[in-house]
């Protein structure tokens, strides 16, 4: 008398998946089972799965590791069909599980899995580096590399900066006539280069350190003591979520806000403010005034958008800085007021 034995059938487990190559693979759903393929990443990038089958399908992108779900759809692809994007490192292995939605009967049959894969590209060339421009707390490293898209930048071995995408890089905070160590990782989509270590040397300190005070509003308390009856808002915003509102006013009325700063006779940069402004008002008549020890440094009126970086160079000893906006005797247009963002004090 013969032993029946149950024989296995392609995709039935992780240890039978179907192994996908190329951008497609097929296999038929049993009902109420799972369906597995494996699949191997021939570069790094981002991969989108998708089915194409005659049920409500569900699908779920699994790690090498058979126990860690990446992603997971039910009809992202329309149709009832999932579709699931993850990154994936060049050799990385995955499972994709397929089944019927919520393994309901009836919920089988051929199923065919679409793979999107990254375009092809070549890994950043060559990293050229170099450190320089020393103060005695800063230093700025100029690097570059053919086909990169962000930069890392490590100092002694640790990370102070991740995903930059400038080609410049200034450290602050520094310590005075000290040798510090960096490189740069260089990334794309396809892959990484990294430069060789350069070192530069801190300046003495010979004057007053640098100082820089930023008030950008998105906290609860303030860089400058502020009076006046401007507010906080979230109307509009240069950078984050909040900036700071003018009040509303009729015609022949003035909203002022108004900070002093003290600036000594030495400092280790040029006494500046800056600040992002946007003013929506009636051209020519109604206006932001901005006013530095009484003396007009600023008028803007109409739709400005916003303006970033407004400098203005400041004196010495104390500091008046007055925001004002200013109506005439009729009409008003656009919002009715200012705003102001990100203001900063430096010398």
């Amino acid at each position: 008398m013969g032993i029946m034995v149950n024989a296995s059938t392609p995709g039935d487990s992780f240890a039978n998946a179907i192994v996908v190559s190329g951008t497609s693979g097929s296999g038929t759903l049993s009902d109420t089972k799972d369906l597995f393929f494996k699949y191997t990443a021939p570069r790094a990038g981002s991969y989108t799965f998708s089915t194409a089958s005659g049920f409500d399908a569900y699908l779920q992108v699994i790690d090498t590791n058979q126990v860690t779900i990446m992603g997971a759809d039910d009809d992202g692809a329309g149709g009832n069909q999932p579709k699931v994007t993850v990154s994936l490192t060049a050799g990385k292995v995955v499972f994709l599980k397929v089944y019927g939605y919520n393994h309901l009967a009836g919920k089988f049959g051929p199923v065919t899995l679409r793979i999107a894969e990254p375009s092809s590209g070549n890994a950043p060339g060559g990293v050229s580096m170099s450190v320089g421009t020393p103060t005695a707390n800063s230093l700025t490293l100029t690097y570059s590399s053919t086909g990169a898209t962000s930069y890392d930048i490590y100092r002694n071995g640790v990370s102070v900066a991740a995903g930059s995408t400038a080609t410049t890089f200034t450290e602050t905070n520094l310590s005075p006539n000290t040798t510090y160590t960096y490189y740069v990782i260089a990334r794309n989509a396809y892959g990484s280069a990294t430069s060789p270590s350069k070192a530069g040397t801190t300046r003495v300190n010979t004057g007053p350190d640098p100082v820089t005070i930023f008030e950008g509003f998105e906290g609860s308390t303030y860089k400058f003591t502020f009076t006046g009856d401007w507010a906080d808002s979230k109307v509009e915003a240069s950078t984050g979520t909040w900036s700071r509102k003018s009040k509303a006013i009729t015609h022949k009325e003035t909203s002022t806000m108004q900070f002093k700063e003290y600036i000594p006779v030495k400092y280790a940069q040029t006494p500046t403010l800056k600040f992002d402004y946007f003013v929506s008002s009636e051209a020519n008549y109604d206006y932001l005034e901005v006013l530095v020890n009484g003396v007009s440094k600023l008028k803007a009126s109409g739709e400005t958008g916003w303006v970033k970086d407004y400098a203005v160079v400041l004196g010495t000893g104390e500091q008046t800085v007055t925001f004002n906006y200013v109506k005439d005797s009729s009409t008003s247009k656009g919002q009715d007021c200012a705003y102001v963002d990100n203001i900063r004090v430096s010398y």
